[in-house]
C-alpha cells in the first residue's frame, strides 16, 4: 500500500509528529516537554500528538524495560491515556500502558511493539492504520479511539477473540462437510482444515503464494468463474487439495487442468506434515461447498496476518 511506504518513510525519520497528526489525523500535542533522571542519565520526554485526552510522548533514548516502566509511570501524572515510543538511531519500541483488568485497575504492563529502521514492520504499520482517522470519516470520540488502541496494540485480547470466532467456525464446518460419517473424525478434520488455511493466510501476508496477499480469497473467486452452469470445479476437492498435498505438501508438480494450474500460480513446498495427505482424505472422499470458505475468508480477512515483532516474547 502507498500510504504504508509513506508512513514507514516518517517512521524511519523519526517524524513522529508529521506521521501521527499530517497521515493518521490525530491533533496538536498538549504539553510541554521535561526531563527525567534515572542514576547518572537524563531522559527528554516530549509530545507529539494528541487526540481528545490521549497523548503520543517520545524519548530520544532506548532504555532499559525498567527504566521505561519508570518513565511511564511519571508521564502517567500527566497523561491518564498515553503511548509513549522510546528510539534511537536504529530502533524504536512503541510502548501502550494496559491494565490487566478490564476495569482500568490494577497492575499495569507496557504493551511493546518495535521497528527496526530500515524493515517494513508490517505488524506495525497495520496498528497504526487501525488507530488513523480517515478525512471521510466522523470524529470518533475519545471511548472509540481508546477501544481502538486497545484492538491495535493489546495482542492478547485479539488472539482471544479471534480463537472464540475459530471455534464456531469450525463447529459451523462439522455440518457443511461431507464424506465423513463419525462425527470425531469430522471434528477432527475441520480443525486440520482451519489450521492450515491459517498457515496459508501467514504465508500470503508475507507474499510467498504467488505474490498474492489475497490469495486464498481471490483463487476462490477465479474458480466459482470457472464453474460454468454444471458447476464443474469446485474449489476444495479442485484446487485446495491439489495445492495442499503437491505443491505446500511434497514440493512435487500440481497435475490440475490448465485453467486450474493458473490460479494455482507459485507456490511454496512446506517442510512440514500439516499439508500432508492425512489418512482421512485418502479414505474418504470429503468435500466442502465453495460457501463454506466464503464465510471462513470474511472471517479470516478481518484480522491481521503477520508474526509478533518484538525481538523476545516478554510482554514488558
Amino acid at each position: 500500500m502507498d500510504k504504508f511506504k509513506s508512513w514507514l518513510k516518517l517512521l524511519d525519520t523519526d517524524s513522529f509528529s508529521e506521521l501521527l497528526i499530517e497521515q493518521l489525523g490525530w491533533n496538536q500535542p498538549i504539553g510541554d516537554s521535561f526531563s527525567i533522571r534515572f542514576g547518572e542519565e537524563n531522559f527528554e520526554i516530549s509530545p507529539v500528538a494528541g487526540f481528545k485526552g490521549i497523548q503520543v510522548w517520545v524519548c530520544n533514548s532506548l532504555p532499559n524495560a525498567r527504566i521505561q516502566r519508570e518513565i511511564d509511570k511519571e508521564v502517567s501524572k500527566i497523561s491518564a491515556e498515553r503511548l509513549l515510543i522510546f528510539y534511537d538511531k536504529d530502533k524504536q519500541i512503541w510502548r501502550w500502558p494496559m491494565s490487566r483488568e478490564s476495569t482500568g485497575k490494577g497492575i499495569v504492563r507496557l504493551v511493546s511493539h518495535d521497528h527496526i529502521k530500515g524493515q517494513n514492520t508490517l505488524s506495525l504499520l497495520q496498528r497504526l492504520n487501525l488507530i488513523a482517522i480517515p478525512l471521510d470519516e466522523n470524529e470518533p470520540s475519545l471511548i472509540e479511539m481508546l477501544l481502538r488502541l486497545r484492538r491495535a496494540f493489546d495482542a492478547e485480547q485479539v488472539t482471544k477473540k479471534f480463537y472464540k470466532e475459530f471455534s464456531t467456525y469450525q463447529k459451523r464446518l462439522v455440518n457443511q462437510l461431507s464424506g465423513l460419517e463419525q462425527n470425531a473424525d469430522k471434528e477432527w478434520y475441520s480443525s486440520l482444515l482451519l489450521n492450515r488455511i491459517m498457515f496459508i493466510y501467514f504465508m500470503q501476508w508475507k507474499g510467498f503464494m504467488d505474490g498474492n496477499q489475497h490469495y486464498l480469497t481471490e483463487s476462490l473467486q477465479k474458480i466459482k468463474k470457472l464453474q460454468g452452469p454444471n458447476k464443474f470445479y469446485g474449489f476444495f476437492q479442485d484446487f485446495l487439495l491439489p495445492v495442499f498435498h503437491k505443491g505446500l505438501g511434497t514440493g512435487t508438480k500440481i497435475t490440475v487442468p490448465p485453467e486450474i494450474a493458473a490460479i494455482v500460480g507459485e507456490i511454496p513446498y512446506v517442510n512440514g506434515g500439516i499439508f500432508s495427505e492425512h489418512e482421512l482424505e485418502a479414505n474418504y472422499d470429503i468435500n466442502i461447498p465453495d460457501e463454506a470458505f466464503e464465510e471462513i475468508f470474511i472471517f479470516f480477512d478481518n484480522y491481521q496476518w503477520h508474526l509478533d515483532s518484538r525481538s523476545t516474547g516478554n510482554p514488558n
